[in-house]
C-alpha cells in the first residue's frame, strides 16, 4: 500500500522513544498479550511494534495503551530522549548487563562495550520503577527479548544469503 502524502518514516530518535514507551507499557500491564488485548491488536502485531519491525502504530492504539497502563503519551511527542532519563539502580543495571552479556556470548556475538552499555541503559530505562521482587520477571523478559532479536537477525542474514 503506498504511503499517504502526510505519512513519513519516523526518525531513529522517535523509534527509540516508541520502543522505550512500549516496554514501559508492557511492564505496567504485565504482559505483551495483555498489552495487545488492550490495544485491540493481535499479539503478533504488538510484537512487531515492540521489536521495531513495525513503527507506525495508530493513534487509537497508542491512546488505548496509554489509558490502560497509565503511561502518558508525553514521552513520545514532547520529550527529547535526553529527558527520558531515570535514576539508575546500580544493582538492576548490573543484573541487566549480565543477562545481555550472557545471551550474546552464548550466541557467539561480540558486543562492544558501548553497544552493551547502550542496550543495558535502554533496558534499564524500560524497567524503571520495578521493585526487586519484579526483577526476576524483568530479567527473563530482557533475556527473551534479546534471544528473539538474535534469532530474527540470524534469520534475516540467512534470507539475504539465500536470495
Amino acid at each position: 500500500m503506498p504511503k499517504k502524502s502526510d505519512e513519513r518514516e519516523i526518525t531513529p530518535e522517535e523509534a527509540e522513544r516508541l520502543l522505550a514507551w512500549l516496554h514501559q507499557v508492557v511492564q505496567r500491564l504485565g504482559s505483551r498479550a495483555e498489552a495487545a488485548r488492550v490495544a485491540g491488536i493481535s499479539p503478533q502485531q504488538f510484537g512487531r511494534l515492540l521489536y521495531g519491525t513495525s513503527q507506525n502504530p495508530s493513534a487509537i492504539t497508542l491512546a488505548r495503551l496509554s489509558k490502560a497502563s497509565g503511561v502518558h503519551l508525553d514521552a513520545l511527542v514532547a520529550a527529547p530522549q535526553k529527558e527520558l532519563r531515570v535514576s539508575v539502580d546500580g544493582e538492576l543495571l548490573g543484573r541487566i548487563l549480565g543477562v545481555i552479556r550472557r545471551v550474546y556470548r552464548e550466541a557467539n556475538v561480540t558486543l562492544s562495550d558501548v553497544d552493551l552499555g547502550r542496550i543495558a541503559a535502554e533496558e534499564h530505562n524500560a524497567a524503571a520503577g520495578s521493585t526487586p521482587d519484579e526483577w526476576p520477571t524483568v530479567l527473563r523478559l530482557v533475556e527473551a527479548r534479546h534471544r528473539e532479536r538474535l534469532a530474527t537477525d540470524t534469520a534475516r542474514r540467512r534470507t539475504r544469503q539465500g536470495a
